[in-house]
């Protein structure tokens, strides 16, 4: 799980290089399911921590990240971090409306801070 979070982070970086230099519809989208599959293997993570440390099961992914900082995995910081991302994920799994640059850049910032933050 672990290797996949960190190889989807790489992926995270070389989408957003690609969609700097040069911003066109499919790069947005690369860069757009490359934050949504690391948040889904965020998620995966954190269910996989519950499970191993018989914490209480989650109802929702937003309950997932407060168990997960109850139990001092994730600081607060970073527990709104992952939530922003999961509200993101959620934007991009059912097509809610469309989503602007300035909304995917903002989740990949955090993210790669999120990342850097975490002992994985």
């Amino acid at each position: 799980m672990v290797k996949e979070i960190k190889k989807h982070f790489e992926r995270l970086d070389v989408a957003y290089r690609d969609f700097k230099e040069k911003p066109d519809e499919k790069n947005f989208n690369d860069l757009a399911m490359e934050c949504f599959q690391l948040t889904n293997y965020l998620i995966s993570w954190g269910e996989r921590l519950v499970e191993e440390k018989n914490l209480e099961e989650p109802l929702t992914y937003a309950e997932l990240v407060d168990i997960l900082e109850r139990a001092t995995i994730l600081t607060y910081h970073q527990g709104k971090v992952l939530k922003k991302a999961i509200y993101l994920r959620n934007l991009v799994a059912h097509e809610y409306y469309k989503i602007s640059t300035e909304e995917l850049e903002q989740p990949y910032s955090s993210l790669k801070k999120l990342f850097n933050s975490l002992e994985l």
